[in-house]
């Protein structure tokens, strides 16, 4: 019998927008009781975030100290990104529109730059917070996996 977790997986990928192009599954967000698939290119974080549905993910976050559009997260060169704020992109991916968040966006209790664009590379197991309470973690699969399959010094053996 599959987890709630797992099934929720497999319903995702087998949804109609989890058939467009970008398709991946190398990351997800873990909210403690749900882990969404990151399955897009582009996702849109906030209390009400808008967005071509069919392009970008559009991730629900209701609460108070969070923003309408509050942060972008981005895979930019293979890598996921995290900003402060919503974006807008011409076709040559540079900026059209910026608007940052009222309560910041931070990775590990750090803060990400508000008054203008920057994206900052998130890696496995980073604390995500937007405003003061909401907090999640960014978990990427290729390095959970990467480090299951590394055998530890104790594992290793020398041969003379």
């Amino acid at each position: 019998e599959p987890s709630s977790g797992l099934k929720r997986l497999v319903d995702a990928l087998e949804s109609p927008w989890g058939k467009t192009p970008g398709d991946r599954l190398d990351a997800f967000l873990d909210f403690g009781d749900y882990q969404l698939p990151l399955l897009r290119n582009r996702y849109y974080l906030g209390r009400y975030p808008r967005g071509d549905w069919q392009v970008v993910g559009l991730v629900l976050v209701p609460h108070k100290d969070v923003s309408r559009h509050h942060a972008t997260l981005l895979l930019q060169h293979n890598r996921w990104t995290l900003t402060d704020g919503s974006y807008t992109f011409t076709h040559q991916a540079k900026f059209l529109n910026w608007t940052g968040s009222k309560n910041g966006t931070y990775i590990n209790a750090r803060p990400i730059n508000y008054r203008r664009p920057s994206f900052r590379p998130l890696r496995h197991g980073d604390q995500l917070c937007l405003g003061s309470t909401c907090r999640f973690h960014f978990q990427e699969i290729l390095a959970a996996t990467e480090m299951a399959d590394t055998p530890s010094e104790a594992d290793q053996t020398t041969m003379w």
